[in-house]
């Protein structure tokens, strides 16, 4: 999915709430991140991004992200539609896919791991909160490059 020449993980951040983005972008910074997030504000958006069209088609600028942190409620199309979406296409089978939300519904979990997340994150309602979300982004990127490396040894 990523050329050799890029070092730098990226994560796409599909998120409308421009606070919770600087959140992640003030997170981001205080923890001293290895890896590069890109953001888009809506479900259109993050399937423009995935199939690098329109504005989104220059890949040296906009890489295929290396993992998607998806909010559930958003404009145009909402996360179950972009993860469906995600999940349908071939090439993003091996896609990681964290699904954040701020809803408090008690079967939204179990939902989001049927349809095919990876993971399902509440969204951090403090402060210290941000840094361990951006911890478990990058657990989650450790966890794909140690599975990447054990199925390149096997073949």
């Amino acid at each position: 999915m990523r050329r050799a020449s890029q070092s730098s993980k990226v994560v796409l951040v599909v998120e409308d709430n421009p606070n919770d983005i600087s959140l992640v972008q003030l997170g981001a910074r205080n923890a001293e991140c290895p890896f590069e997030f890109k953001f888009v504000e809506d479900g259109e958006q993050a399937l423009a991004y995935l199939d690098g069209h329109g504005a989104y088609a220059d890949r040296s600028e906009y890489p295929l992200p290396d993992l998607v942190v998806l909010d559930l409620n958003m404009p145009r199309r909402d996360g179950f539609q972009v993860l469906k979406w995600i999940r349908t296409r071939p090439r993003f089978e091996h896609l990681q896919v964290i699904v954040w939300t701020g809803l408090e519904h008690p079967d939204t979990s179990e939902r989001v791991r049927r349809a095919g997340a990876n993971l399902f994150l509440r969204k951090p309602e403090e402060a210290s909160g941000w840094i361990t979300f951006i911890g478990m982004v990058s657990l989650a990127l450790n966890g794909l490059a140690a599975k990447r490396a054990q199925m390149a040894a096997r073949s």
